[in-house]
């Protein structure tokens, strides 16, 4: 049984016949798709701190918990695309971007260590790598090619095959998290202050027209719906957290 009211409290109760099936996550899944429906933003859940089964259930899906006492207050933000309001196409393209950002950014979230670091595809890449390649794309578009600036290193490491998928044992969460969040404020400040139509300052084909904006922030756009794609498929065969 789940309940939502229209304050974003919610509760899930599962018989115990059922637990341990997936069940709470899929009721947490269920919960997260009608809440936009009903104008609720953030869910807010409500147990116990010796309820470990709920408190791991928020925990992968990302809900953000605060203890007071033996009471636990679990908020997870509701995922909402732009407005359907929004008509202009600068606004709708930058709103886009960022739903995709933090998309990424919560696709990761309720991920251990290990999980963040273990590859459930044949190509090999990690949740974590993955977040290091949306880093340097963002660096290599909008400094590198469109702002021209001489960026160290756009691909990564020269010294490393695949560098900017490539995690190594120094390579922190938090450090790859905080340049990942670096690189995004910067193509926001380098795209606020440019026209759509203002075209990239490096560009190396001799057999293509230089890209405007424009094309870049779409090219970013479809590389991130792509990816994020990505890491639904590999949240579902690790730990079966599904969509949003």
């Amino acid at each position: 049984m789940i309940r939502l009211t229209d304050a974003g409290e919610t509760g899930i109760w599962v018989a115990r016949r059922a637990r341990g099936a997936g069940v709470g996550l899929a009721a947490l899944h269920r919960l997260l798709e009608l809440a936009p429906r009903r104008g609720v933003r953030t869910l807010v859940a409500e147990t116990t701190a010796d309820n470990a089964a709920a408190l791991a259930l928020l925990t992968k899906a990302g809900a953000v918990a605060e203890t007071t006492g033996d009471r636990v207050a679990a908020r997870l933000p509701v995922p909402a695309e732009p407005s359907p309001e929004l008509a202009d196409p600068a606004e709708l393209l930058h709103a886009y971007l960022d739903f995709y950002r933090e998309a990424v950014l919560r696709k990761l979230r309720g991920l251990s260590e290990e999980e963040l670091r273990t590859s459930r595809l044949p190509s090999g890449w990690t949740p974590l790598g993955m977040l290091k390649h949306l880093a340097h794309v963002e660096l290599r578009w909008l400094r590198h090619c469109f702002r021209g600036e001489d960026v160290d290193r756009p691909y990564g490491d020269p010294d490393v095959p695949r560098a900017e998928w490539a995690v190594g044992e120094g390579d922190t969460t938090e450090g790859i998290r905080a340049f990942y969040l670096e690189q995004c404020a910067r193509s926001r400040e380098i795209a606020a202050g440019a026209a759509l139509t203002d075209r990239v300052a490096r560009w190396t084909a001799t057999d293509a027209p230089r890209p405007t904006l424009a094309w870049v922030l779409f090219h970013l756009l479809q590389e991130y719906a792509r990816h994020t794609g990505h890491l639904d498929v590999a949240r579902e065969l690790g730990d079966g957290v599904l969509g949003t």
